[in-house]
């Protein structure tokens, strides 16, 4: 009359991530066999369980694929929300573990946000810019922001030493909320576009916004 026991081995308790396609775990029963290993699995943000084909209100199990390796194919996660997991094995005696713990994530693959607050887009400079911005992350936190920058006559771009890159390369910048980046030696008369991107701490990276356009003039 002893139960099984069941553990789940992914995702790992308290971790944010980006991707999980797949639950998976383990069972074992010391008398009888494992028959059939079911999981809760419950979006605890919203308060709804998924029932094998969508999200509801009733509490809800599912059935895994295996039993002493199991594995469930993961259903649609949400951005931002917490999950928790559940696991119950049954053996072939009939008898059933009564989940004592649970498996809590985060589930992340949004990237940060960031924007120029200077220079301004339009604007003329006679010196080199120190760059500035802003970045957040709701959910995982900015790990690092990135900055590019262009030559928009001659169509090159910096790549950290001069303007001789044919494609868009991105560099670093100090900080992050706020960031801030040191520009090179400008050429007088020619205009300039910066873009930045954040990068979180889950490697979510931002799709970056069309940036800000400066005209350099110190002649």
């Amino acid at each position: 009359n002893v139960a099984p026991s069941s553990t789940i081995v992914v995702p790992t308790n308290g971790t944010t991530l980006n991707s999980l396609l797949t639950v998976s775990g383990t069972s074992s029963d010391a008398t009888s066999t494992v028959s059939l290993v079911k999981l809760e699995i419950k979006n605890n943000t919203d308060a709804t369980y998924w029932n094998g084909s969508a999200w509801g209100a009733g509490q809800s199990w599912v059935n895994a694929s295996g039993t002493n390796n199991w594995t469930y194919a993961s259903p649609s996660y949400v951005s931002g929300k917490v999950y928790i997991i559940k696991s119950s094995a049954a053996d072939s005696a009939g008898n059933t573990e009564t989940p004592s713990s649970s498996t809590t994530f985060t589930y992340d693959n949004l990237g940060p946000t960031s924007s120029i607050t200077y220079p301004t887009n339009g604007a003329k400079l006679s010196s080199s810019p120190i760059v500035t911005g802003n970045s957040s992350d709701a959910t995982a936190g900015v790990s690092s922001v990135k900055v590019s920058l262009k030559n928009v006559n001659d169509t090159t771009w910096y790549n950290g030493s001069n303007f001789t890159a044919t494609s868009e390369i991105w560099l670093d910048a100090t900080g992050t909320n706020p960031w801030t980046y040191s520009s090179p030696a400008l050429t007088s008369g020619k205009t300039y576009l910066i873009r930045s991107k954040g990068i979180d701490a889950i490697t979510n990276e931002e799709s970056p916004s069309a940036g800000v356009a400066f005209i350099f003039d110190n002649t």
